[in-house]
């Protein structure tokens, strides 16, 4: 898989009235809600949605390594990103401020501490090598489903291996040793250059969504979801 196969169409249950098409040559495949008339007309961005919605129009769900995204009941898929765990854990607690170290945490689930540091090692040794340990066991892991012609499988445990890969530089040196440096400035950094990424990938596609959580999701230090009104997510 090259870098540009970020975007992935699976055979993925469709709602009611939707249909399935691609939006140009090369494009990834993506589907739209028919309105009751039973045309499309030309998608087109309107103003920023309400909460009183039709059931599947907005849906943010991870399954199998596959990320399924729903805006204004237009959709498309793509391989999972730590960027997009992010989103998720705050569209999940709408008007909350959570620190990035907190959401870091809480969206790996993980403890805190295994990214608490003040301005000392930003991660334990004993922490390392159980990271590496377990890189060692995923790619094991991959190989066989490679060899088994499970490719959903191969992609799934590819990303969590490439997940860990990133944790591992963020932690330590060019000697391969855990780094010294500020806990809380690491990790602002991470979430914020993750959510950067997530919405690069749905700017390819859904451009109105990545248009719509910039302009609800604060980053930084300190991060938030504020919506002018909450829409009826899916998980």
């Amino acid at each position: 898989m090259t870098a540009n196969d970020n975007l992935l169409h699976l055979d993925l249950p469709l709602p009611p009235g939707a249909s399935v098409g691609p939006t140009g040559p090369g494009s990834p495949h993506i589907w739209v809600l028919m309105p009751a008339s039973g045309s499309a007309g030309p998608a087109t961005r309107s103003a920023w949605p309400t909460s009183d919605r039709s059931t599947h129009e907005f849906i943010f769900r991870c399954r199998d390594g596959t990320r399924s995204v729903v805006f204004q009941g237009r959709g498309s898929t793509f391989r999972e990103r730590i960027g997009f765990r992010y989103i998720e854990y705050l569209l999940q607690h709408p008007n909350q401020t959570i620190a990035a170290i907190d959401l870091r945490a809480d969206a790996q689930n993980a403890h805190r501490q295994l990214y608490a540091g003040s301005a000392g090692k930003g991660i334990s040794t004993e922490s390392l090598v159980a990271i590496r340990l377990r890189c060692r066991e995923l790619l094991a892991e991959r190989d066989e489903a490679q060899a088994c012609g499970d490719h959903q499988r191969q992609e799934f445990l590819q990303s969590e291996i490439e997940r860990l890969a990133d944790e591992i530089r963020r932690v330590t040196g060019r000697n391969g040793k855990p780094r010294t440096v500020d806990d809380g400035e690491r990790s602002r950094i991470a979430v914020t250059n993750a959510i950067g990424r997530a919405f690069w990938s749905l700017r390819q596609s859904l451009p109105d969504c990545e248009a719509y959580l910039k302009q609800t999701i604060t980053t930084g230090g300190a991060l938030a979801y504020r919506p002018t009104q909450e829409l009826p997510w899916e998980w």
